[in-house]
Protein backbone atom coordinates (compact mmCIF):
# COMPACT_ATOMS: atom_id res chain seq x y z
CA UNK A 1 0.00 0.00 0.00
CA UNK A 2 1.41 3.00 -1.03
CA UNK A 3 2.39 5.90 1.87
CA UNK A 4 -0.23 8.74 1.74
CA UNK A 5 0.69 12.19 0.61
CA UNK A 6 3.79 13.92 2.32
CA UNK A 7 0.84 16.50 3.45
CA UNK A 8 -1.12 14.70 4.99
CA UNK A 9 1.21 12.33 7.15
CA UNK A 10 1.76 12.10 10.78
CA UNK A 11 5.42 13.58 10.45
CA UNK A 12 4.38 17.14 8.06
CA UNK A 13 0.86 17.52 10.97
CA UNK A 14 3.88 17.42 13.90
CA UNK A 15 6.31 20.16 11.96
CA UNK A 16 3.11 22.26 11.11
CA UNK A 17 2.26 22.16 14.83
CA UNK A 18 5.67 23.13 15.68
CA UNK A 19 5.46 25.59 13.26
CA UNK A 20 2.47 27.39 14.49
CA UNK A 21 3.98 27.42 17.84
CA UNK A 22 6.81 28.80 17.12
CA UNK A 23 5.14 31.74 15.02
CA UNK A 24 2.60 32.21 17.39
CA UNK A 25 5.03 32.58 20.24
CA UNK A 26 6.83 35.10 18.28
CA UNK A 27 3.70 37.33 17.26
CA UNK A 28 2.82 37.60 21.06
CA UNK A 29 6.41 38.55 22.20
CA UNK A 30 6.20 41.14 18.90
CA UNK A 31 3.05 42.00 20.13
CA UNK A 32 3.84 43.17 23.55
CA UNK A 33 7.05 45.10 23.08
CA UNK A 34 4.84 46.99 20.57
CA UNK A 35 2.57 47.92 23.27
CA UNK A 36 5.05 48.83 25.74
CA UNK A 37 6.96 50.94 23.04
CA UNK A 38 3.30 52.40 22.05
CA UNK A 39 2.29 53.05 25.38
CA UNK A 40 5.95 55.05 26.24
CA UNK A 41 5.24 56.99 23.40
CA UNK A 42 1.97 58.36 24.19
CA UNK A 43 2.57 59.27 27.42
CA UNK A 44 5.76 61.05 25.72
CA UNK A 45 3.75 62.65 23.75
CA UNK A 46 1.07 63.66 25.86
CA UNK A 47 1.93 64.31 29.53
CA UNK A 48 2.87 67.50 30.76
CA UNK A 49 1.78 68.62 34.55
CA UNK A 50 0.28 71.98 34.90
CA UNK A 51 -1.33 73.73 38.04
CA UNK A 52 -4.21 75.33 37.76
CA UNK A 53 -6.29 75.51 40.73
CA UNK A 54 -5.37 74.98 44.53
CA UNK A 55 -6.45 72.26 46.51
CA UNK A 56 -5.31 69.43 48.92
CA UNK A 57 -7.38 66.49 48.05
CA UNK A 58 -6.43 63.82 45.82
CA UNK A 59 -7.71 63.84 42.06
CA UNK A 60 -7.11 67.44 42.30
CA UNK A 61 -4.34 69.93 40.54
CA UNK A 62 -0.98 70.10 42.05
CA UNK A 63 -0.97 73.27 43.45
CA UNK A 64 1.41 74.16 46.59
CA UNK A 65 -0.13 73.48 49.73
CA UNK A 66 -0.02 73.20 53.32
CA UNK A 67 1.02 69.68 53.36
CA UNK A 68 3.36 70.02 50.22
CA UNK A 69 5.48 72.84 51.99
CA UNK A 70 6.23 70.41 54.71
CA UNK A 71 7.39 67.60 51.83
CA UNK A 72 9.78 70.45 50.96
CA UNK A 73 10.97 70.92 54.25
CA UNK A 74 11.45 67.19 55.11
CA UNK A 75 13.35 67.01 51.17
CA UNK A 76 15.50 70.14 51.55
CA UNK A 77 16.96 69.13 55.07
CA UNK A 78 17.51 65.56 53.76
CA UNK A 79 15.25 63.87 56.12
CA UNK A 80 13.53 62.11 53.48
CA UNK A 81 15.99 58.50 53.99
CA UNK A 82 15.73 55.44 52.07
CA UNK A 83 12.49 54.77 49.93
CA UNK A 84 10.10 51.77 50.38
CA UNK A 85 8.63 50.34 46.88
CA UNK A 86 4.93 50.73 46.68
CA UNK A 87 3.04 49.10 44.29
CA UNK A 88 1.73 51.71 41.54
CA UNK A 89 -1.81 50.94 42.08
CA UNK A 90 -1.39 51.56 45.88
CA UNK A 91 -0.86 54.57 45.56
CA UNK A 92 -3.45 55.59 42.93
CA UNK A 93 -6.13 53.24 44.96
CA UNK A 94 -5.06 53.85 48.59
CA UNK A 95 -3.33 57.50 48.83
CA UNK A 96 -4.09 57.93 52.27
CA UNK A 97 -2.43 54.77 52.85
CA UNK A 98 1.29 56.34 52.06
CA UNK A 99 0.73 60.10 52.24
CA UNK A 100 3.80 61.55 53.06
CA UNK A 101 6.05 58.45 53.37
CA UNK A 102 9.04 57.74 50.87
CA UNK A 103 8.39 55.61 48.55
CA UNK A 104 11.35 54.21 45.80
CA UNK A 105 10.33 54.29 42.40
CA UNK A 106 12.54 53.68 38.80
CA UNK A 107 11.59 54.84 35.39
CA UNK A 108 12.81 57.39 32.56
CA UNK A 109 12.29 61.56 32.49
CA UNK A 110 10.01 62.40 29.60
CA UNK A 111 11.14 64.82 27.75
CA UNK A 112 13.00 67.19 29.65
CA UNK A 113 12.22 68.76 33.94
CA UNK A 114 10.75 71.94 33.57
CA UNK A 115 11.69 74.90 36.09
CA UNK A 116 9.74 74.92 38.89
CA UNK A 117 9.16 77.60 41.56
CA UNK A 118 8.05 76.80 44.63
CA UNK A 119 7.49 78.89 47.58
CA UNK A 120 10.82 78.65 50.45
CA UNK A 121 9.88 77.29 53.65
CA UNK A 122 12.05 77.92 56.73
CA UNK A 123 13.89 74.40 58.02
CA UNK A 124 13.29 75.77 62.07
CA UNK A 125 11.52 78.91 63.26
CA UNK A 126 14.06 81.89 62.86
CA UNK A 127 16.19 80.11 60.34
CA UNK A 128 16.22 81.22 57.05
CA UNK A 129 14.64 79.13 53.89
CA UNK A 130 16.93 76.91 51.86
CA UNK A 131 17.42 78.18 48.32
CA UNK A 132 15.31 76.35 45.83
CA UNK A 133 16.49 78.21 42.74
CA UNK A 134 17.03 75.08 41.05
CA UNK A 135 13.75 73.24 41.40
CA UNK A 136 12.09 71.44 38.66
CA UNK A 137 9.11 68.92 37.59
CA UNK A 138 8.86 66.23 35.52
CA UNK A 139 7.62 63.06 34.85
CA UNK A 140 8.89 59.84 35.51
CA UNK A 141 7.68 56.70 33.53
CA UNK A 142 8.19 53.24 34.27
CA UNK A 143 8.44 52.00 30.56
CA UNK A 144 7.62 48.35 31.21
CA UNK A 145 4.39 48.96 33.59
CA UNK A 146 3.49 52.22 31.30
CA UNK A 147 2.53 53.79 34.61
CA UNK A 148 3.99 57.51 34.75
CA UNK A 149 4.59 60.26 37.99
CA UNK A 150 4.89 63.34 38.75
CA UNK A 151 7.68 64.73 40.50
CA UNK A 152 9.58 67.76 42.25
CA UNK A 153 12.78 67.71 42.50
CA UNK A 154 15.01 70.55 44.61
CA UNK A 155 17.95 69.91 42.49
CA UNK A 156 18.70 68.13 38.96
CA UNK A 157 20.22 65.24 39.47
CA UNK A 158 22.92 63.94 37.11
CA UNK A 159 22.36 63.55 33.40
CA UNK A 160 20.57 60.27 32.66
CA UNK A 161 22.80 57.69 30.96
CA UNK A 162 21.52 56.20 27.55
CA UNK A 163 19.51 53.72 28.81
CA UNK A 164 18.18 56.70 30.41
CA UNK A 165 17.03 55.40 33.97
CA UNK A 166 16.91 56.66 37.53
CA UNK A 167 16.17 55.73 40.99
CA UNK A 168 14.11 58.25 43.38
CA UNK A 169 13.67 58.34 46.59
CA UNK A 170 10.70 60.95 47.48
CA UNK A 171 7.48 61.41 49.57
CA UNK A 172 4.11 60.69 48.07
CA UNK A 173 2.02 63.83 48.65
CA UNK A 174 -0.97 62.66 46.52
CA UNK A 175 -2.75 61.96 43.36
CA UNK A 176 -3.00 64.92 40.96
CA UNK A 177 -5.01 65.76 38.02
CA UNK A 178 -3.91 67.61 35.56
CA UNK A 179 -4.24 68.08 31.53
CA UNK A 180 -2.05 66.86 29.26
CA UNK A 181 -0.82 67.94 25.63
CA UNK A 182 -3.98 66.56 24.25
CA UNK A 183 -6.35 68.28 26.00
CA UNK A 184 -6.89 64.83 28.29
CA UNK A 185 -7.62 65.16 32.16
CA UNK A 186 -5.15 62.28 33.72
CA UNK A 187 -4.11 61.46 37.18
CA UNK A 188 -1.07 60.34 38.38
CA UNK A 189 1.14 60.04 41.83
CA UNK A 190 2.72 62.88 42.54
CA UNK A 191 6.42 62.99 44.85
CA UNK A 192 8.50 65.67 46.33
CA UNK A 193 12.20 64.75 45.86
CA UNK A 194 15.80 66.07 47.09
CA UNK A 195 16.60 64.63 43.13
CA UNK A 196 17.39 61.90 41.42
CA UNK A 197 20.13 58.97 41.17
CA UNK A 198 20.80 56.80 37.79
CA UNK A 199 20.60 53.17 37.67
CA UNK A 200 23.73 51.45 36.43
CA UNK A 201 23.08 49.65 33.28
CA UNK A 202 23.43 46.27 34.40
CA UNK A 203 20.54 46.78 36.87
CA UNK A 204 17.81 48.08 34.72
CA UNK A 205 15.57 45.48 33.63
CA UNK A 206 16.81 44.82 29.93
CA UNK A 207 12.75 43.64 28.72
CA UNK A 208 13.12 44.56 25.69
CA UNK A 209 16.18 43.38 24.61
CA UNK A 210 15.01 39.90 25.87
CA UNK A 211 12.12 39.77 24.14
CA UNK A 212 14.03 40.89 20.82
CA UNK A 213 16.68 38.00 21.61
CA UNK A 214 13.77 35.55 22.03
CA UNK A 215 12.22 36.40 18.60
CA UNK A 216 15.32 36.10 17.46
CA UNK A 217 15.82 33.02 18.47
CA UNK A 218 12.66 31.80 17.57
CA UNK A 219 12.18 33.10 13.84
CA UNK A 220 15.67 31.11 13.10
CA UNK A 221 14.30 28.02 15.15
CA UNK A 222 11.57 28.35 12.58
CA UNK A 223 13.72 28.88 9.75
CA UNK A 224 15.70 25.55 10.56
CA UNK A 225 12.18 23.18 10.77
CA UNK A 226 11.33 24.82 7.59
CA UNK A 227 14.66 23.34 6.09
CA UNK A 228 14.13 19.93 7.89
CA UNK A 229 10.98 20.02 6.64
CA UNK A 230 11.86 20.60 2.92
CA UNK A 231 14.22 17.31 3.47
CA UNK A 232 11.99 15.16 5.01
CA UNK A 233 9.13 15.74 2.22
CA UNK A 234 12.35 15.14 -0.33
CA UNK A 235 12.82 11.60 1.45
CA UNK A 236 9.17 10.86 1.74
CA UNK A 237 9.01 11.36 -2.15
CA UNK A 238 11.97 9.25 -2.50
Amino acid sequence: MPPPPFPLSPEFRRIRWYSTALLGTFGALMAAAFHVQMKALAWAEGTEPVATAASAQDRTPAVQDEAYGELLKRAAGGKLGPGERVPYAGLMENPAAHRAKTVRIEGVILGAPARKTVEPVPLAPGEPPPELGQACEAVVLDPVAGTTYAVTFLEPGPRPAAHGRIVVDGAFWKVVTYQNRRGDVVAAPYLVARTWTLVPREEGPGTIPLLMGITGGLAIASIMIGAQASRRRDEWKA
